[in-house]
């Protein structure tokens, strides 16, 4: 299961880095995929629990640190791209993370220690980390 979705996840960098670059269509389809692009969530206490976002996948992934609806890039979903293989704690040097964004085509999972932990959403949307710990992320192509 593991080879295929991996076979799979690097699939996802089109969606993630389509996000991020999208100005490059022009100015129509611009306008109209950065109006479906979700903006990263917003909640009453925008720091979350302690604990790293893990990426899993051999691509890099949209996250954002801070549940405080001020995300960057990718047209607003997220603060910073994490490579393949990086966490959030090393990489940015960030104590927490929010969540990971899951682009269109695309789910995505959060996991704690192996277990199933965020269920899969659908993209666009977004896998959050509402408590500690360090969350490994997937993302795989919508079958």
């Amino acid at each position: 299961m593991f080879s295929t979705r991996n076979a799979l996840l690097r699939l996802a960098a089109v969606s993630t880095v389509a996000a991020a670059s999208v100005g490059a269509a022009g100015p129509a389809l611009a306008r109209d995929a950065a109006a479906a692009v979700p903006k990263c969530p917003t909640w009453s206490n925008p720091v979350p629990a302690k604990g790293a976002i893990i990426n899993m996948t051999d691509i890099p992934l949209g996250v954002f640190h801070l549940a405080d609806g001020k995300c960057p890039n990718g047209g607003g979903a997220y603060d910073q791209r994490l490579p393949a293989k990086k966490d959030t704690f090393h990489y940015f040097g960030w104590a927490e993370a929010a969540g990971v964004y899951v682009g269109p085509g695309y789910t995505g999972a959060g996991y704690l220690d192996g277990d199933l932990i965020a269920t899969p959403v659908d993209g666009p949307n977004f896998v959050v980390r509402p408590k500690g710990g360090n969350w490994q992320i997937y993302v795989w192509k919508k079958s």
